[in-house]
């Protein structure tokens, strides 16, 4: 078994990893920031050293540090390891954090997986995960009954496909992680506003799905493209207006069916959706439909 030497390093030395700069920090109110820094006042670190390659670059331990410093500490035991094991150790912290969804796991693994979506780069995809999940085929499409089936072939990038599917990740997810991660490089300002969102406990009612991003994006640029368009801009008022009442109409015909907890989520869920929409996007398609309202009105006094 290796053993690696602590040494000590002043906190306004170190760096963050280029590997885990593009992967979200939780928030200093988050209750597991709160347990990590009770840890560090109960225990130190020297139980659970800052681990870093010989640049002084953070490969694990991220919050320890943060919290460390919120502490008041200008020194901390740090664990010096190759550069070369960073993608693995990065890899390896990222699945032990059990509360994480699937999704979310993802997007925090995705700059690492971005290293392997073409063979000989880093080190070896099979290196990642440990156990037999990738075992060599010579012909991956020829199933046990040597039958070549098609139907198989897919257009997934070789090694990424199947280390998601070994950790249980679909490789749809992936596709609309790296989705939002392409929107959020080119709108860092929507970056910042939704990212901390995506990490934040189940019982906050600011945390937001990864469907979700993806729906606020869609109708920020929606609205953005269509704002100097005023034709435009009322018609997808009107579909976007539509599209919530048939929704809360089909909803509310079986709403009474459904149980105390499943009514409270269906809501939760319709006032979401709602949220997401940008304050300018909200504000004219009320005033649209109190139009609307206001001329049905006058039309029925009329008969």
């Amino acid at each position: 078994m290796t053993t690696h030497k602590h040494e000590t390093r002043k906190l306004t030395d170190l760096t963050i990893h280029p590997l885990l700069k593009d992967s979200p920090m939780m928030h200093p109110a988050h209750p597991d920031c709160t347990c990590i820094r009770d840890s560090i006042q109960r225990h130190g670190l020297d139980e659970q050293p800052i681990v870093i390659n010989d640049q002084n670059q953070i490969i694990d331990g991220r919050h320890r540090a943060r919290e460390a410093g919120f502490l008041g500490w200008t020194e901390v035991p740090v664990v010096i390891r190759k550069d070369s094991d960073a993608p693995v150790i990065i890899f390896d912290t990222v699945m032990g954090r059990r509360h994480l969804y699937k999704w979310q796991v993802a997007y925090c693994l995705a700059p690492v997986l971005d290293l392997f979506t073409t063979d000989g780069k880093g080190v070896s995809m099979q290196n990642l995960i440990p156990g037999s999940i990738h075992k060599k085929r010579e012909n991956p499409n020829v199933p046990s009954n040597g039958q070549t089936d098609r139907s198989k072939e897919s257009d997934k990038p070789r090694g990424v496909g199947d280390t998601l599917s070994g950790i249980g990740i679909s490789y749809e997810t992936w596709q609309r992680v790296q989705e939002v991660r392409k929107r959020f490089a080119k709108r860092p300002d929507l970056k910042a506003q939704y990212e901390p969102r995506m990490f934040l406990p189940d019982s906050d009612d600011q945390g937001i799905s990864l469907e979700g991003v993806m729906k606020a994006l869609g109708s920020v640029e929606s609205y953005e493209a269509h704002k100097h368009d005023v034709k435009a801009l009322r018609g997808e008022h009107d579909r976007l207006a539509l599209d919530l009442m048939k929704k809360a109409a089909a909803q509310l015909e079986f709403f009474d069916k459904l149980d105390p907890a499943k009514q409270k989520k269906l809501a939760e869920d319709t006032v979401q959706a709602v949220r997401l929409w940008p304050m300018e996007l909200k504000k004219e398609i009320l005033a649209a439909l109190q139009q609307d309202f206001s001329n049905e009105q006058k039309h029925r006094k009329i008969k």
